[in-house]
C-alpha cells in the first residue's frame, strides 16, 4: 500500500512540473512585466484588461510554454517560462 501510495505521489508530482502556467499564474507575470515597464501605479491602471485574462491552451516549447491567451483585446500567443520568482512572459 505504501509503495502505491508513493508510485502515486510521485507520477503526481512529475505531472505538475510538466504543466503549463494556469490562468492565475499568467496574470501574475502579466502584472510583473507591466510593473516592470509602467511600476505598480501602471499596473494598477490595467487591472481590468489582466482580470480578463484567460489561458486556452499552453504547449511545451523549448524549455517554455507557447500559452494561447483571451483578453480584451482577443485571443493572442504569448511565451511563457518557469523561473524561480514564478512564470515570466518572454521577449
Amino acid at each position: 500500500m505504501k509503495k502505491l501510495l508513493c508510485a502515486a505521489l510521485a507520477a503526481t508530482t512529475l505531472a505538475a512540473c510538466s504543466s503549463g502556467p494556469s490562468t492565475d499564474d499568467v496574470k501574475a507575470a502579466v502584472r510583473k512585466q507591466m510593473a516592470a515597464i509602467a511600476g505598480s501605479q501602471g499596473a494598477d491602471m490595467f487591472r481590468t484588461e489582466i482580470d480578463a485574462i484567460k489561458v486556452l491552451d499552453c504547449k511545451a516549447v523549448d524549455k517554455a510554454y507557447e500559452c494561447e491567451v483571451q483578453g480584451v483585446g482577443g485571443v493572442q500567443r504569448q511565451r511563457f517560462v518557469k523561473t524561480d520568482d514564478g512564470w515570466m512572459l518572454a521577449q
